[in-house]
């Protein structure tokens, strides 16, 4: 006799049979520490089968150590998307009964899973980038590291500056709250050192003249020596991830006027969602990246 299917968009009424295995653990792990997940995610970063990771998943949801987040149904569109996953009541347990991680640490709640769509396609944007990235630098190691990657409300900041207006100059405050913030340490021989990112994931919801406030947010922020007093390196790059390639030429040309003299700075890179892969993790590395310095026309990596 065939089992029994499992309900897809609530949990089964019956206990569904599961034994806690270590892997389980490193799953759970995974989605609190990255927040919103989706199978494909994790099946890459435990570098295990897909449908084994699947099958996990789905004993995972059915006994409450995981959430189970659907994309509200597009008619016409050919149903739901796939599902992200989140932590939950007894995955929280778990982190804390097993790996010894403090509750207040954990940060979770029941209500911070009920976010709205828009919230959420964000989240999983910066999920992608750092899927992507943590298992590129796999590729390259031991010539690159990821040293630490932080996201979150810690990294909310804000600089003054003054500018000039047709009635003198105004003080400006901008908020500086970056959706996350990493660093990659380059041991090739000669070339030894850290670079810093600020990740910026652009959802096409911004105005241009709002998105060009938030740059030039960040060209103060370097500039007034801020992000040296609070992290305690100097230069850095802010990554911009779009959702299509119009986008990021458009905002890489609005931020042609972001610095003082309003030629563009190597301090901004841009580049399309579509340009890093999740089945291509390398591609992350490639010479995908644009710059809105007018005179260069050439495509970066974020390796140089």
């Amino acid at each position: 006799m065939s089992q029994k299917r499992l309900p897809k968009y609530k949990r089964a009424k019956t206990p569904v049979p599961l034994r806690l295995q270590e892997r389980d653990k490193e799953i759970i792990k995974l989605v609190w520490e990255y927040r919103f997940l989706q199978a494909d995610h994790i099946s890459l970063l435990l570098g295990s089968n897909r449908k084994s990771i699947l099958r996990r998943l789905q004993k995972l949801y059915h006994n409450r150590y995981l959430q189970r987040i659907y994309f509200p149904i597009v008619l016409f569109q050919g149903g739901s998307e796939k599902p992200i996953y989140a932590l939950d009541r007894k995955g929280a347990e778990i982190l804390t009964e097993d790996l010894g991680i403090p509750p207040e640490k954990l940060d979770w709640t029941d209500e911070k899973n009920k976010v709205k769509e828009r919230y959420l396609r964000h989240a999983l944007m910066i999920s992608n980038f750092r899927v992507i990235l943590t298992c590129a630098i796999r590729e390259v190691h031991p010539y690159f590291s990821l040293l630490f990657w932080m996201q979150g409300k810690e990294l909310k900041d804000e600089v003054f500056f003054e500018e000039n207006s047709p009635f003198g100059p105004v003080e400006r405050r901008i908020a500086v709250v970056p959706d996350a913030l990493f660093c990659l340490e380059d041991r090739r021989q000669g070339k030894e050192g850290k670079m810093y990112f600020f990740l910026e994931a652009d959802r096409s919801t911004m105005t241009t003249k709002r998105f060009l406030w938030k740059m030039r947010g960040y060209w103060n922020y370097w500039k007034q020596g801020k992000v040296s007093q609070r992290y305690g390196f100097r230069n850095f790059r802010v990554l911009v991830l779009t959702k299509s390639p119009q986008r990021r030429d458009s905002l890489c040309q609005v931020t042609q006027k972001a610095d003082d003299r309003q030629i563009g700075s190597y301090m901004f890179w841009f580049a399309a969602e579509e340009d890093i892969k999740l089945e291509d993790p390398l591609s992350i590395f490639q010479y995908i990246w644009r710059t809105p310095v007018l005179k260069d026309q050439r495509l970066h990596s974020i390796l140089e």
